[in-house]
């Protein structure tokens, strides 16, 4: 599959949907009159999780254990932030933005008295709850989801970063999506320099839709392509 088969897959409007609201997520799915495979995808929708763990640590990205190969491409599907709490060592509760896309204040979310929370890494009280970031990617080589999510101020940055992207170049193609590889920066933190994950972004496809031409950026001719 291409990027560009891909990117009309994500999109596509040869049949009417339907939006359905789902009180787990917060957020509207699609779903079709079809065959049952758009339902079974709507209940995939539900997921936090869709596919396996993209991991990152130390500069390496891994699936399954494995290192992902240079140059392996994804693109976003999906993008969110959400207050996690954990205890004993799993997810156990969400809070999603209001509607203006803020989250709440984490004072109003309860389990303040620090002397209740768990220990850290560092022996100190950590927060349960934390300011989660998720990324549902899709390989278009396989059509595979894979889900990178983390909490670190390292994502947080990452998923600024991105949308801040996004958003530019929307202004220009508003169907635009980014095509992505694995990567790492730089980031200084309390415990010294470190790497942070980094969406590498090698290229730009617009969705079909003939008030959207199709553009492309090269990696090492970034200006020539980009339509600014």
């Amino acid at each position: 599959m291409s990027i560009d088969d891909l990117a009309d897959l994500l999109h596509d409007h040869s049949r009417a949907p339907m939006k359905v609201d789902d009180a787990t997520t917060g957020s509207a799915v699609t779903v079709y009159d079809d065959d049952g495979f758009a339902a079974a995808g709507a209940d995939g929708e539900r997921n936090l999780l869709k596919g396996e763990l993209l991991k990152f640590v130390d500069g390496t990205w891994t699936q399954a254990g494995i290192r992902v190969p240079a140059g392996t491409q994804y693109v976003p599907e999906k993008v969110f932030k959400v207050w996690v709490r954990w205890q004993d060592g799993k997810p156990v509760d969400y809070v999603w933005p209001r509607p203006s896309g803020v989250l709440p204040h984490r004072d109003t979310l309860g389990h303040t008295d620090q002397r209740d929370w768990p220990a850290g890494i560092d022996g100190e009280p950590s927060d349960p709850w934390r300011n989660t970031r998720y990324f549902h990617l899709i390989n278009p080589a396989t059509a595979e989801t894979v889900t990178f999510t983390n909490s670190t101020a390292g994502a947080r940055h990452c998923y600024e970063e991105l949308g801040s992207a996004v958003t530019t170049m929307r202004k220009v193609h508003p169907r635009a999506l980014p095509v992505l590889e694995l990567s790492s920066v730089p980031m200084k933190t309390k415990f010294g320099q470190k790497q942070r994950p980094h969406f590498k972004i090698v290229g730009w496809r617009c969705l079909s839709d003939s008030a959207a031409p199709q553009i492309e950026a090269k990696p090492n001719d970034m200006n020539d392509d980009l339509p600014f």
